[in-house]
């Protein structure tokens, strides 16, 4: 086989493994700007997520300080109750 022969085989092999691999690159390049886009989607999602999250353990604290004033009420209307139960036929004349 001539040298110039097996020099256009390489040279033909180099052309061929410079376009694969420029191939591969776009495709790395390609999914490297999807994955960004994704990234940035996914980050903006988290941030979203959070900021539902802490408003919604401050609505919970809120609530909760909420049932704890009524839960007191309750108690504080049970004892008028029971004291107003306990005055039941302790009825003492007037004069």
């Amino acid at each position: 086989m001539p040298v110039w022969a097996v020099i256009r085989y390489a040279l033909a092999a180099a052309l061929l493994a410079s376009l694969a691999l420029s191939g591969v690159l776009v495709w790395v390049m390609q999914r490297n700007a999807a994955l960004s886009v994704e990234n940035h989607d996914l980050r903006v999602s988290l941030v979203s997520a959070r900021q539902a999250l802490s408003q919604a353990a401050e609505a919970a604290a809120v609530h909760r300080v909420y049932l704890d004033q009524q839960e007191a009420e309750a108690r504080r209307w049970q004892q008028l109750a029971n004291v107003l139960q306990s005055m039941e036929g302790r009825d003492a004349p007037l004069s």
